[in-house]
């Protein structure tokens, strides 16, 4: 048998490590525990008192080792939500924007009460309500989608009452379990134009897709966030509500939806 020659085997080197890499997925980003630490540098916390959310929980659910976060949400809480967010846009320049929900909801979670929003992407306008938004209602998972191509400051600005809205069930909002939601979305308040994407973790496929359509508002910034939001002044319709939370997770534009199953925690239940 002939001996290969030293640049042979460099090249047949080189071609597995560029295969390899070309079958790498791109790598995700905010994938940190939910330490005391991430939280306070990666994360505004939006709730009044901030002591409603709690750093450094460890995980009630499965063999996923990341420490999480608890989120609780009184009725007599003003503002009725308690959310947290990343501190600045990740991926800014990027078309199409990929982001990965967690939630879990505990054994005592009470299926009475009012609706209530447990993962979102909000317009930062908050006068309007959200473009995506997942909601737990009764016993059943809900996508709510809000969207506007109306102008801010013409003669007729976007309001609450004239949003195109939909809402639908996903799946069951089953207790004592993890929950995980990827979106990949082209975001455009310009009819035609925009596209959604949504895979929900109790599905084999994909759960939900919008093409060609508007789906956000004109000149505002997506900023996704994960926690507790009461509805308009619906109220909980129960004293409290306590959910524990994952890191909001993102991809870059080429990056796909098993990267994500990956590094969530509902995989691992």
């Amino acid at each position: 048998m002939k001996a290969l020659s030293y640049p042979l085997i460099a090249a047949l080197l080189w071609g597995a490590v560029s295969c390899a890499s070309a079958q790498t997925p791109p790598p995700l980003i905010d994938v940190d525990p939910l330490t005391l630490n991430v939280l306070t540098m990666k994360y505004i916390i939006d709730a009044t008192p901030q002591s409603r959310i709690i750093a450094d929980v460890s995980n009630p659910k499965g063999t996923y080792a990341s420490k999480v976060a608890q989120i609780t949400l009184m009725d007599s809480d003003s503002p009725r939500s308690a959310t947290i967010a990343p501190s600045a846009e990740r991926f800014p320049s990027a078309n199409y924007k990929w982001y990965g929900f967690s939630f879990y909801l505990p054994s005592n979670w009470d299926p009475v009460g009012k609706p209530v929003r447990v993962a979102q992407v909000d317009s930062s306008d908050l006068t309007l309500p959200p473009p995506f938004a997942i909601r737990v209602n009764g016993a059943n998972l809900e996508v709510e989608l809000n969207a506007n191509e109306k102008i801010p400051g013409s003669s007729v600005p976007p309001t609450a009452a004239n949003t195109q809205s939909r809402i639908f069930t996903i799946g069951r909002a089953t207790t004592d379990a993890w929950h995980c939601v990827v979106v990949r979305a082209l975001w455009s308040s310009t009819v035609l134009i925009g596209d959604f994407k949504l895979w929900n973790s109790s599905a084999t496929e994909l759960s939900y897709q919008a093409t060609n359509t508007h789906n956000t508002y004109v000149g505002v910034t997506p900023v996704p966030r994960v926690g507790l939001e009461a509805i308009n002044s619906e109220g909980l319709g129960v004293a409290s509500r306590t959910i524990i939370v994952g890191p909001i997770i993102h991809g870059q534009e080429n990056t796909y939806v098993g990267a994500f199953w990956d590094a969530m925690p509902c995989k691992k239940q």
